[in-house]
């Protein structure tokens, strides 16, 4: 009886630290996932001025032709 209740234990144990451990892996996984997320809105927000900078050059080249 006393080996089956710390069969149990142990059991519990090793559940409750495969459980922790998931939770580390997941929490880690989230880390990461925002940090992309992050990281492709700042290159989106880049090549949106990137974009707006290119159509003044070339609004103003136009422009230019245009008088000349």
């Amino acid at each position: 009886m006393l080996l089956c209740f710390f069969q149990t234990q142990r059991q519990n144990e090793q559940f409750l630290l495969q459980k922790e451990s998931i939770q580390n892996n997941r929490d880690i996984f989230e880390k990461q996932l925002k940090k992309i997320e992050l990281d492709y809105l700042m290159k989106q927000d880049f090549i949106f001025v990137i974009e707006a900078q290119l159509k003044v050059i070339i609004n103003n080249h136009t422009n230019h032709e245009k008088l000349t």
